[in-house]
């Protein structure tokens, strides 16, 4: 039985009896539960290492305008579709809070990179220590909804 099979069998969409009979049900439903857990603890990680990245980006004050505005301006749409597709996602409700917070990080990430080519170039370090900020902030908040959840 592989890793998909048995959290759809813990979560009770549907009975699967093909688990290992060396773990019984309640055992292996906690694990994968841990497991997840752990997986979006690691995202929440990497978004608030992504904020700090940026953040450390815009102080070191060797931020210009790229050769090619065009590439930052299409990062900024994506984002911001990213985020709006984020929130009109279906979501369980234990889990709508955590998908508000990335939907909204997103758009406004989205909406800051939009703005850096189409403002001066002394803006753009304000621009991305504001989008670091929001990203290690929703790192954070994620990471403490998801371990109240638990």
């Amino acid at each position: 039985m592989n890793f998909s099979h048995a959290l759809i069998a813990c979560r009770g969409r549907k009975r699967d009896n093909r688990r290992p009979a060396s773990l019984p049900a309640g055992r292996l439903c906690r694990l994968i539960m841990k497991v997840a857990t752990l997986f979006r603890l690691l995202n929440e990680f990497i978004v608030m290492l992504l904020g700090a990245l940026l953040i450390v980006l815009a102080l070191s004050g060797r931020v210009g305008l790229p050769g090619r505005p065009i590439a930052v301006a299409l990062l900024g749409i994506v984002l911001i579709y990213w985020g709006i597709r984020a929130l009109l996602r279906a979501e369980p409700e234990g889990g709508r809070q955590q998908a508000q917070i990335r939907a909204a990080s997103l758009v406004v990430v989205g909406v800051l990179v939009l703005a850096i080519p189409m403002l001066p170039v002394r803006d753009a370090e304000p621009l991305l220590e504001i989008a670091g900020a929001v990203l290690v902030l929703r790192g954070l908040l994620g990471s403490v909804l998801v371990l109240r959840k638990t």
